[in-house]
């Protein structure tokens, strides 16, 4: 991950990881730290990889399990921008109505 990575998760904020994140321990702190917090089980299960010169995007599924017992089986696309071999730039995209369902 780039220095000055900027990591791009969605802007609703009911859903933990909200927000954009500059650095890779903004990242790791604020996104990857926070799902353990929220779920007990948490899978990406990635189904296309398209590369576009220095970007891939990739589309899946999230599959997981809340704290509290509930349920994410929700589609995400991920668009990752490459630098020198390094993730320069993320832009997450979930539907996030299923996302607050589950963590309601």
């Amino acid at each position: 991950m780039a220095p000055d990575v900027e990591w791009i998760e969605t802007e609703a904020e009911s859903i933990p990881t909200h927000g954009t994140f500059a650095s890779p321990q903004e990242v790791l702190e604020s996104v990857f730290a926070k799902v353990p917090e929220y779920f007990e089980q948490f899978e990406l299960h990635p189904e296309l990889w398209l590369e576009a010169g220095d970007d891939v995007i990739v589309t899946g599924r999230v599959v997981a399990r809340t704290r509290t017992g509930r349920k994410l089986d929700a589609p995400y696309a991920h668009v990752f921008s490459f630098r020198d071999g390094k993730v320069c730039r993320n832009d997450n995209f979930h539907d996030t109505a299923l996302w607050i369902a589950a963590l309601s």
